[in-house]
């Protein structure tokens, strides 16, 4: 409805119509107000014909986004949908928890409006607070909460580092808290040192009896920082010494069985064995102290030998790839050797998880099957290396890598599973020209490429080995029935699909057929079978199937099976596929005669009849056996 106000006695259209949701305003003292609500005198009473409620969306860009809700709530509209920006979409720590934009823009409306908000939420990135753990610990703990594992600096024994506190680590940087970005975070920690023993005192007990000697005897005295000695024998030169066991501080040893006019020596062996923190017992030594003018060096330890590992460095795993690991050639001849497949992160240490292991005299060998738990252990990327060591009673060797990393390891792949594949319609019914079209679903796996074919064959169900009448390496595979296809006798097509992906491949089908057929008026035929035989004395026996036409259009042919037994019961002895051409015509019986000079048993089963519509079962097959 439009409005006027008389202005120098004229009256004159309100503009615009406030009827189209637009607001008025009228000059009251000298200032525009919105109207609101209008109203006529009738019959010297005061109507109100027109009522305007104006709704108000403020601007609540750049407001806290909790701020902003009491706004727009406060205005008398409604929030809407509340979308947070991350870090990669803006958000940063000057603008976090604030609007960006809002749905509905600031402004007078004639109803109740919904705003939606989007709003920075800025995620900082937490260092955790390292000091008192384990470097292992530490390490595991920045590098889990997205920061990146920095560099140590150790403190030794004089500096304060004690069997206690060995690998603790003391100080980092930075600082344990929150930060815009990630961080690199440096460490120091302690580093405790075993100290080595001081050469122990070895001394005979008594002297060189002037016979020929049965025995000797001697003491052992400790040195500084040793907590056990051992101590050997054996002659002089030789490299052979005989074991006499441990002997306690100023203890007495003693050799027996000797040899006469041998000179011998005697050495022993101080140990320092120290439980250190995190790490177990560890011991230094041995230092060796011997009496006479010939001092038998201990055993050096293995320094070098041969690591080998497969695959080689640098090659991507995928799940189910067996690396091995070898070693052999040891210097200083090794008593014992181990080999170990370690898993880790990117430059794989000793220390990491191990995997497997193997140990031998002189050589030894291993192997493991990367597994689906390899992949992106803690979602780190994952790789493997190939260590070994030798030992020898001088000492171990260091643990000697193969090569560089073997990896990463690939994430695991699912093979095929599930799937179905239907044969639809896309045009027509059967006809020539009608259109077939295939349809896949349900499969489930990594990467899949599929494969599709149609199949064809004559009077039955074909299998994926029949003809082919169309393929393509998709779901979606088309065939248009051609004037060969939709005659007599029925040709039946089914799809056959195939997923495959590097675990494998699964072909499934078909969940249904389809049928060409010869013109649109052909109906299925319906048909029923009876048997009789000759119940006669004399070879050979002979049976009659009547196979009689019984509704739809007649058919065009039929066939069956022949079965034959030497009892009323069964089982068949043989069996003989039959056919022919129908002939008897609308409702007429077809008869099919077959004798037999070895059974006097027989029965017809699998009896079709078929037309252009396809082939269906005569009733009353099988037969009874007669």
């Amino acid at each position: 409805m439009a409005k006027y106000v008389k202005v120098g006695g004229t009256w004159k259209q309100v503009s615009p119509d406030v009827d189209s949701n637009i607001y008025a305003n009228i000059k009251v003292g000298g200032s525009w107000k919105d109207i609101t609500a209008a109203y006529i005198k009738v019959n010297g009473t005061w109507r109100q014909y027109w009522n305007y409620s104006a709704y108000i969306v403020p601007n609540v860009v750049g407001q806290n986004y909790l701020t902003a809700q009491t706004a727009i709530t406060g205005s008398g509209n409604t929030v809407g949908t509340l979308t947070t920006l991350a870090n990669a979409q803006g958000a940063t720590p000057q603008n976090d928890k604030t609007v960006a934009s809002q749905t509905i823009a600031a402004g007078k409306y004639t109803t109740q409006q919904t705003v939606g908000l989007s709003y920075y939420v800025f995620t900082y990135v937490t260092v955790p607070n390292i000091v008192g753990q384990t470097v292992s610990t530490g390490q595991t703990l920045v590098q889990n909460s997205g920061n990146t594992w920095g560099t140590g600096s150790y403190y030794n024994n004089a500096q304060g580092a004690t069997a206690g506190n060995n690998n603790t680590i003391l100080s980092q940087s930075p600082a344990a808290g929150q930060y815009a970005t990630a961080q690199t975070v440096n460490y120091g920690y302690y580093l405790y040192t075993v100290p080595t023993p001081s050469a122990p005192t070895v001394s005979l007990v008594g002297s060189n009896p002037s016979s020929s000697p049965t025995s000797f005897s001697f003491t052992v005295s400790y040195g500084a920082n040793t907590t056990s000695a051992i101590a050997y024998y054996g002659p002089q030169g030789n490299p052979t010494q005989t074991s006499l066991g441990s002997v306690s501080n100023g203890g007495t040893a003693t050799a027996s069985g000797l040899s006469p006019s041998t000179n011998y020596e005697f050495t022993a062996y101080a140990y320092n064995t120290v439980n250190v923190n995190t790490l177990g017992n560890q011991t230094t030594g041995p230092v060796a102290g011997n009496i006479g003018s010939v001092q038998t060096a201990a055993q050096p330890a293995p320094t070098t030998g041969t690591v080998t590992q497969s695959p080689s460095a640098g090659t991507s795993l995928a799940v189910g790839t067996v690396i091995s690991g070898s070693t052999y050639g040891w210097d200083n001849s090794p008593t014992s050797v181990t080999v170990k497949i370690i898993r880790g992160t990117a430059n794989v240490v000793q220390s990491e998880t191990l995997m497997a292991s193997s140990s031998g005299t002189t050589s030894a060998s291993t192997s493991y099957t990367v597994q689906a738990s390899d992949y992106n252990v803690s979602g780190v990327a994952t790789y493997f290396k190939v260590f070994a060591q030798a030992s020898n009673a001088g000492g171990n060797s260091p643990w000697t890598a193969a090569g560089n990393d073997i990896g990463p390891v690939l994430a695991p792949v699912t093979p095929p599973s599930g799937g179905s594949v239907t044969l639809n319609w896309l045009s027509g019914s059967g006809q020539a020209g009608s259109q077939m079209f295939t349809s896949a679903s349900g499969w489930t796996g990594t990467s899949l490429s599929y494969y599709t074919v149609i199949t064809t064959a004559i009077g039955r169900v074909p299998t994926i080995n029949d003809t082919v009448v169309a393929s393509g390496n998709s779901n979606f595979v088309t065939y248009t029935v051609s004037a060969s296809d939709a005659v007599s006798p029925v040709n039946w097509f089914a799809a056959y699909n195939t997923a495959s992906n590097s675990g494998g491949s699964l072909t499934v089908g078909p969940s249904n057929t389809l049928v060409a057929v010869s013109t649109p008026t052909t109906t299925l035929a319906t048909a029923s079978a009876s048997n009789s035989y000759n119940a006669g004395t004399n070879n050979p026996w002979v049976w009659t199937l009547s196979i009689t036409h019984t509704g739809g259009s007649v058919p065009t042919s039929y066939n069956g099976y022949f079965c034959e037994s030497a009892s009323s019961s069964g089982p068949d002895a043989s069996s003989t596929y039959f056919s022919g051409t129908w002939t008897a015509g609308n409702l007429g019986t077809q008869t099919v005669t077959r004798n037999s000079y070895t059974y006097s048993w027989a029965r017809w089963t699998n009896i079709y009849v078929v037309n252009g519509a396809g082939s269906s079962n005569a009733s009353g097959s099988p037969t009874p056996y007669q």
